[in-house]
């Protein structure tokens, strides 16, 4: 995948979530081969940070501030881009939250919170988008999670959004390949990135090797050979997924990022 200084040939990329640990790598991904890329955030100095940051891969980098849960928001981020750039080529959703919960103290604020940024979001990115991803035959990747697969303790909430996530996207796939737009999913297991420090620090376990060690046994390698995903990880799963070239006869898949952790699960 060479296409470094095309800058005719350019796509335009939407990353949502660019100010996370998984969202940049992404984003860097994108710029690394020279396209256009446009971040989003809720808050405009974190925002401005990582577009700085991204900005010397490339300069081909802009931000647009937004909150995804919110649905104007998800429309202002689509026109705003439409605006500025007349198509859209490559929505990535990538922007989320998780945090672990047990149903008891989960509050309906809690709920909505997560319900709406990590699946609502999206749902309402894709319908913004599907006018301009159409006269682009573009694609949509979305970023989900193995709890969209399988359930976790203390994750009721976030399972609940991620499986919605990952259902949403079979579903959206199969109806909007009527436009030639293709639509998927990357579904990592535990990536190191910030969400993993919060889960040390809610575990409140005192020693971070002990916890890492903890989280890893489940995986079916040796210890050894066995490590975190990384968000780069990641970013090449969902680029692999953006191109026609690379993926053209696939839509409506979830691509499992695991190690085979839920392979000896189902």
């Amino acid at each position: 995948m060479k296409r470094t200084n095309q800058t005719a040939n350019e796509k335009v990329v939407l990353v949502t979530g660019g100010t996370g640990g998984i969202g940049k790598a992404i984003a860097a991904a994108f710029l690394r081969i020279g396209e256009r890329v446009y971040i989003t955030g809720r808050k405009e100095k974190t925002l401005e940070k990582a577009r700085n940051e991204l900005s010397q891969i490339s300069k081909r980098i802009d931000m647009i501030k937004g909150d995804v849960s919110r649905t104007a928001d998800c429309r202002n981020i689509v026109n705003t881009l439409i605006n500025q750039e007349k198509r859209l080529d490559i929505l990535i959703n990538c922007a989320g939250i998780c945090y672990e919960k047990y149903i008891e103290d989960v509050s309906e604020k809690d709920w909505e919170l997560m319900i709406n940024t990590n699946l609502r979001g999206p749902f309402f990115l894709i319908k913004y988008a599907v006018p301009y991803l159409s006269e682009s035959k573009g694609c949509v990747v979305n970023v989900g999670s193995t709890a969209g697969v399988m359930g976790f303790d203390a994750d009721s909430v976030y399972c609940a959004s991620k499986g919605g996530l990952t259902l949403m996207t079979k579903a959206l796939a199969f109806e909007c390949a009527r436009h030639g737009i293709r639509i998927n999913i990357v579904s990592p297991d535990m990536v190191k990135t910030d969400m993993l420090d919060e889960g040390f620090t809610r575990s409140k376990m005192d020693n971070r090797a002990e916890y890492d060690r903890m989280k890893l046994a489940n995986y079916p390698q040796s210890e050894d050979d066995v490590r975190f995903i990384t968000p780069e990880d990641v970013a090449k799963s969902v680029m692999f997924l953006a191109y026609n070239d690379c993926s053209e006869t696939i839509t409506g898949a979830n691509l499992i990022m695991d190690f085979g952790l839920t392979a000896g699960r189902f």
